[in-house]
């Protein structure tokens, strides 16, 4: 059996290699765990202010990207370019209009842990049961 001498030298870089590699391996998932998600909301700059975007971030420890124009060029752009966005804030007459060109979709409430605190004017159309149901902020 021929035996193959390495040098010192190879040893040690061998030896660095494969701690770099296992290294690597046993903190793959907290260095991709700290990536930073992204999302990009359109609207109106009504709403779309600098402080409330940095809070949000300082809150929620994501990256925020507001993207604040007037009404109808924010209506344009979101019903043209769905892949554009990932949030929209704008009002309510402008959801038949995204909802047909196909640029919107419903939110799973399932999945939203605070949905049952969430005020039911903004779920129902109505402050209380007994209320006739308004048309937002048109009444």
């Amino acid at each position: 059996m021929d035996k193959q001498k390495i040098s010192r030298r190879q040893f040690l870089t061998k030896i660095a290699q494969t701690s770099a590699l296992g290294f690597t391996a046993v903190n793959a998932p907290y260095v991709l765990s700290k990536k930073t998600s992204t999302v990009r909301v359109m609207g109106t700059h009504v709403t779309l202010q600098e402080e409330l975007r940095k809070k949000a971030m300082q809150d929620l420890g994501i990256r925020l990207e507001f993207e604040p124009k007037g009404s109808a060029v924010v209506l344009q752009k979101a019903a043209s370019s769905p892949e554009s966005f990932d949030l929209y804030e704008q009002w309510s007459d402008s959801i038949n209009i995204l909802w047909q060109a196909g640029a919107i979709q419903p939110i799973d409430i399932e999945k939203l842990t605070y949905w049952n605190e969430i005020n039911s004017l903004t779920k129902t159309g109505k402050i209380a049961n007994n209320a006739r149901i308004g048309k937002g902020d048109a009444l």
